[in-house]
């Protein structure tokens, strides 16, 4: 998976290098670092979902794929955290929007990137109150990956933003 996100990661920078298209953003430095947070925050999270994917995958193998209602019967810590850690990725991505609006930084991407957390997090309460629902799992996996791309290009936009002091 970490694979994926640097390739992600080195076609988006390859995309923004060559985009002929120059959109002048505003600088913030608060919600730079706020970005950087919510970049990191993801990374922990996407490394925790792997791992709480290997955790159902080992208790598929147990009970088997008929009784998947027991694939999160007794879960380990990894999937609390990942659980919660939900929150703080919200609470920071949430900033990231306040400070966009009442800064008018400009920031599209921004409001993708809340609507993907929303996704993110509707996928996993249904996956795990509703039983892995079909498809649940893959738009859960995809929107992640995607989320990853949309913060790495927001923080090479905001890298390369003019500084106004408002």
């Amino acid at each position: 998976m970490v694979v994926g996100l640097i390739i992600i990661a080195l076609l988006l920078k390859l995309q923004f290098v060559v985009s002929e298209k120059k959109t002048n953003y505003i600088y913030n430095s608060l919600f730079n670092k706020l970005l950087l947070i919510s970049v990191l925050f993801s990374l922990i999270q996407i490394a925790m979902g792997t791992q709480v994917r290997q955790f159902i995958d080992e208790q598929v193998k147990l009970f088997g794929f008929e009784n998947k209602n027991y694939s999160l019967l007794d879960p380990s810590f990894k999937f609390y955290f990942h659980r919660s850690f939900t929150i703080a990725i919200v609470l920071v991505n949430f900033g990231l929007l306040y400070l966009n609006q009442l800064k008018n930084l400009g920031y599209k991407l921004v409001n993708w990137i809340v609507f993907l957390i929303f996704l993110e997090a509707i996928t996993g309460i249904l996956m795990y109150y509703a039983e892995f629902p079909i498809g649940t799992q893959a738009i859960h996996l995809l929107s992640g990956a995607i989320l990853f791309g949309m913060q790495f290009y927001l923080w090479l936009q905001s890298r390369n933003a003019i500084p106004v002091k408002l």
